[in-house]
């Protein structure tokens, strides 16, 4: 594999909280705005739902 793709693969996991310290519909839409529809579909997948 060549150093760029694998360069590409890799990410830093701090020990830090940064996801679900606001609502979950906070979460759900950190890259953007989504309507009801589209949340309640994302919960559905996940077994959130109800």
């Amino acid at each position: 594999m060549p150093l760029a793709r694998r360069r590409g693969e890799v990410m830093l996991v701090t020990q830090e909280q940064h996801v679900f310290s606001g609502t979950l519909r906070d979460n759900l839409t950190l890259a953007g705005p989504a309507p009801d529809e589209r949340l309640w579909h994302a919960l559905a997948g996940v077994v959130w739902a109800g």
